[in-house]
């Protein structure tokens, strides 16, 4: 049963989401309107819910990497990885750019760093061309303690160390 909020609600709702949008909520409601919107406003909030949960894995991975990487730093003689990190052109210029959104000061100038760059400069520096500079000598740390076996850009990942 549908209530008058229900109704206004699609109604509003209807005129903003085109039609051509909507096509495929109403096959699959079999041309239902309001069982239609429903499904997109269902849609909406997994699509959400999901977000939160990729969210939570980009923060853990990144700081997992950022601290294998300052572990890498520390192991060279570096005070950070920022300086030294072996990147092409590409990625070191989404390095530098994060370098520059964020304020130089006391207050926690790499933290912030590591949380300007998006989660693309993470991927891409776990990829194949940097296996030997990045992947074997800094990376290969930040998994889970137990054994795993996987594939990292290509290649056959035999255990990870904590």
């Amino acid at each position: 049963m549908s209530t008058a909020m229900d109704i206004e609600w699609d109604d509003a709702i209807g005129r903003a989401v085109t039609a051509q949008r909507l096509r495929s909520y109403r096959l699959v409601t079999r041309g239902g309107e309001h069982a239609a919107l429903r499904l997109y406003d269902w849609n909406s909030v997994a699509a959400a819910a999901v977000l939160v949960a990729v969210a939570m894995v980009e923060v853990t991975v990144r700081n997992a990497m950022d601290a294998q990487l300052m572990a890498w730093a520390g192991r060279r003689g570096d005070s950070s990885w920022f300086d030294t990190i072996p990147l092409d052109d590409r990625h070191l210029g989404d390095l530098e750019r994060a370098m520059r959104a964020v304020e130089r000061g006391p207050a926690d100038f790499h933290g912030k760093v590591v949380a300007e760059l998006g989660f693309g400069f993470w991927r891409c520096i776990v990829a194949e061309r940097y296996l030997t500079t990045l992947w074997v000598p800094a990376l290969n740390r930040g998994g889970p303690a137990q054994s795993a076996c996987g594939v990292i850009g290509g290649v056959a990942v035999k255990e990870w160390e904590a």
